[in-house]
């Protein structure tokens, strides 16, 4: 079968095991949304709808919490900022950062969904940008917990006590996602997303104090959040490790594929390890075939890396291969998947 993906290649060679002969490689791999968006959907604008109708109500919560003035005004736009920045990083959409905000009506403390936009709204902002959709944020919550923890080390012969602080930036976030020709809310979610920081000191105090700031810390996470949504809706490249052999028993053929593999010479390595499936070590011929698999996955032909990958584990028994078939195999549904997403 011929190329049924694009990949952008990398590739940095890393060795991970020099004495078994084994090397690492990344790999940008596109995968597909975790849900399928109608294919009429090409332009979406993005809004803001989780503004309270109350313009007290975010200085009443942040009296509540201790929250710093306006963090979750701000925390809100670097949701959308990641969301946007993300997703403009697939041409599945144009993306369109409206700067629009709307008043909604769900909880004080933001965590629950408002109602849904009227579609006449949603009409309306589509007819202004020009858009297929418009996809909203609708609620944010945020929160910044800080613990002490200790470590017993060794050091200079005896046990030393090591000061730690974890800080924990908390978001609760949802989207909704609105098709105005079929008056349908095509996706919605609400979520919890967090990110962990520690910092090292001579005390809890001052480990406290090496910390990132509260705010810095929401900011960080609310982007985040943002983009982890983007992977929902999204087709986006993810980085995938891949082993592959270096060095040969006593075959030089693996060896020798290796080097023009570091120099992205794909095609011509395949051709080399093909060689070393004659050796007289019963390993070689298992470990060219692996590697022959991974080189026709970099070059984008799954079917052929299967076909490879197999031949590894049940010809010349290779037990790596065993997982890396099945690696293929979910690759190869997956980009059935993403060509229906890309409308291929």
């Amino acid at each position: 079968m011929k190329k049924i993906t694009k990949i952008s290649f990398v590739l940095s060679f890393i060795i991970i095991a020099a004495s078994c002969g084994t090397s690492n490689l990344t790999l940008d791999v596109m995968k597909p949304a975790q849900i399928s968006i109608p294919q009429n959907v090409k332009t979406i604008a993005v809004v803001n709808h989780s503004v309270p109708k109350n313009k007290w109500t975010d200085i009443i919560e942040g009296l509540l919490t201790g929250e710093v003035l306006e963090q979750d005004k701000k925390g809100k736009e670097e949701a959308l900022r990641g969301l946007i920045n993300k997703m403009g990083q697939s041409n599945r959409f144009v993306v369109i950062n409206t700067a629009e905000f709307y008043e909604g009506s769900g909880s004080v403390t933001g965590k629950t969904f408002p109602n849904p936009l009227e579609w006449r709204i949603v009409e309306q902002i589509c007819k202004k940008y020009k858009a297929d959709a418009v996809l909203c944020l609708e609620n944010f919550d945020s929160d910044y917990i800080v613990t002490n923890f200790q470590k017993q080390v060794d050091k200079d012969g005896g046990k030393v006590t090591e000061y730690w602080a974890k800080g924990v930036g908390a978001i609760n976030i949802g989207f909704r996602m609105y098709d105005p020709r079929i008056k349908s809310i095509i996706d919605q979610q609400q979520f919890d997303f967090t990110k962990t920081w520690q910092a090292q000191g001579s005390n809890p105090g001052d480990a406290v104090a090496h910390l990132i700031l509260k705010s810095q810390a929401v900011y960080a996470a609310a982007y985040a959040a943002g983009e982890d949504y983007a992977y929902r809706v999204t087709p986006l490249y993810v980085t995938v490790n891949r082993m592959y052999y270096h060095k040969g028993k006593q075959s030089n053929d693996i060896a020798a594929g290796a080097r023009q593999a570091a120099v992205n010479e794909w095609n011509d390595a395949i051709n080399t390890w093909q060689n070393a499936l004659n050796s007289p070590h019963k390993k070689d011929p298992g470990r060219a075939a692996y590697d022959i698999a991974v080189g026709y996955e970099v070059l984008g032909n799954l079917e052929l890396a299967l076909e490879w990958a197999k031949k590894a584990y049940t010809k010349y028994g290779n037990n790596q291969a065993q997982e890396y078939v099945y690696i293929l195999e979910r690759r190869i549904n997956d980009q059935k998947l993403l060509d229906d997403q890309m409308g291929k």
